[in-house]
């Protein structure tokens, strides 16, 4: 079964990030409000406001199973559960990730529309390394782009499906 947790009423502020992003959202898991989390922004974790007890269980039984597939997977011992230490925060910060990534080639998909007005609906923009390229669909850059190695096509999705 995948799971998907997604992040949405995301908040950051800039001017108050230190050591880390400082930011408020809505944290969903396969649709379903887990709750608020938050960051300070001054280097600790974040902060987590579950819905209810119910929901905090859900997220820490599904780390937990995590945990376990991925030590499966590869051959290591899973930890004892009673001493596993239950963090979102990682998951947390990939999707702010996302998001920041997102407005980048939101901005940036205007701009190379607002210059080809006519083509607008065939622009394509690729993150090739930490690059954002752009191009149009059916076009022999595209297929140049598309076929260099670790290029994909920049998504605008703020989620992880595990």
């Amino acid at each position: 079964m995948n799971t998907t947790f997604t992040l949405k009423n995301i908040k950051v502020c800039e001017w108050a990030s230190e050591e880390t992003t400082c930011f408020t959202a809505t944290l969903y898991m396969n649709g379903k409000r887990l709750g608020e989390v938050r960051n300070d922004g001054q280097g600790g974790c974040n902060y987590y406001d579950f819905n209810t007890k119910e929901i905090k269980t859900i997220a820490e039984e599904y780390l937990w199973n995590a945990h376990v597939d991925f030590c499966k997977e590869y051959n290591f011992e899973p930890q004892e559960k009673d001493t596993f230490h239950f963090s979102l925060d990682p998951m947390i910060d990939n999707l702010l990730d996302q998001h920041d990534l997102a407005k980048q080639v939101k901005t940036f998909t205007n701009k190379v529309a607002k210059r080809n007005p006519a083509h607008a609906d065939k622009i394509r923009i690729y993150l090739v390394g930490a690059e954002l390229i752009a191009c149009f669909a059916g076009t022999t850059q595209e297929a140049e782009i598309a076929s260099k190695p670790n290029a994909e096509l920049a998504s605008t999705k703020v989620e992880i499906t595990i």
